[in-house]
């Protein structure tokens, strides 16, 4: 009797395993082929759902960098028809998503100056990398500087005849325009009126 206990003990825990392993198999995200191309599709974890919503993903995708939008799920191209590739892009994209919802569970920090200065130090990097061996003609630049200028001239924005009173001219929606979410930032330390 105690041996028939034992080995039907066994038994059920061996058949648990099994559930547990199968169950873990499935709840394991793997690339999906959607027609003849491998896609990565994710669901967005409940923690950050609601933050996420509406973001934007960068994700390495082979050699390029692919943005994401995000909602319920995200979805990209792993660009590619073979199976074997497709894991390995796969497999290279997931850490950059699973750091979106990690930074978004964290929300915004504090720089300090000294990280400030290396960031902006990386950003000239960038633009030295560019331009250095050829900067291109000088019309090119003209246009820049034109277009920074416009960036920073102070208007009333697209919603201008729907506000009431006297509303104050910004730059505000230019400057988004112009130069993205790290506008604001910019913004506030390099032209305080633009407030």
């Amino acid at each position: 009797m105690i041996t028939f206990k034992l080995l039907l003990n066994k038994q059920l825990c061996r058949l648990n395993w099994c559930i547990e392993v199968v169950q873990m198999r499935y709840a394991m995200p793997n690339p999906e082929l959607i027609k003849s191309t491998y896609y990565l599709r994710l669901h967005v974890p409940k923690d950050v759902a609601a933050k996420a919503k509406g973001t934007t993903v960068a994700v390495p995708v082979g050699d390029i960098i692919v943005h994401a939008k995000v909602g319920t799920v995200v979805k990209l191209s792993l660009r590619t028809k073979e199976a074997a590739e497709a894991k390995k892009r796969f497999l290279q994209a997931l850490p950059a998503i699973e750091r979106h919802w990690e930074n978004l569970r964290k929300g915004p920090i504090t720089l300090s100056h000294k990280q400030c200065v290396a960031l902006a130090g990386e950003v000239y990097s960038v633009f030295v990398e560019a331009a250095d061996e050829n900067p291109g003609p000088p019309e090119v630049w003209n246009r820049i500087r034109l277009a920074d200028q416009v960036a920073r001239t102070p208007t009333l924005g697209p919603f201008a005849e729907l506000m009431v009173g006297n509303p104050k001219p910004s730059a505000r929606h230019r400057m988004e325009e112009r130069f993205g979410g790290f506008r604001r930032r910019y913004a506030q330390t390099a032209w305080p009126s633009c407030r």
